[in-house]
């Protein structure tokens, strides 16, 4: 009897080598360690800021901070957002690396021209913490 996740499939043969995979692996990996060795100024400058992308500065942010889609109307919307926040502590010696995968439900509302949050639910679907060398 085979598994869940067949190894191969004898009735299909790849003509040619995955280039995309690979290639967002390694970006993810890139990314990644650039975290780890530039902290708090990467992270800061490659976070969306609404305000900035409103105003037609930083728009490539919105690429790297997360991925989000949701609806529109005249003066209302919903948005779901996806995101995997990587926290790092260090207690003297002592470094601890937390990873969850979190998604946000948001309501937003028009007020007198400028878009609000009208409710918020987070979802935290898991954690993982693990000590680091």
């Amino acid at each position: 009897m085979g598994g869940l996740s067949p190894l191969s499939d004898a009735s299909r043969r790849a003509v040619r080598m995955p280039l995309v995979t690979p290639l967002l692996i390694l970006a993810n990996v890139v990314v990644f360690l650039l975290e780890l060795t530039h902290g708090d100024s990467f992270v800061t400058a490659w976070s969306a800021v609404p305000a900035q992308i409103v105003s037609g500065h930083h728009w490539i942010t919105i690429l790297s901070a997360m991925f989000m889609h949701g609806s529109w109307s005249r003066d209302r919307g919903t948005g779901e957002t996806y995101c995997m926040p990587h926290h790092l502590t260090v207690d003297g010696e002592k470094r601890r690396l937390m990873i969850a995968a979190l998604r946000y439900y948001d309501t937003f509302v028009k007020v007198n021209g400028a878009w609000l949050f009208a409710e918020r639910l987070l979802y935290v679907d898991w954690i993982e913490e693990r000590d680091l060398s």
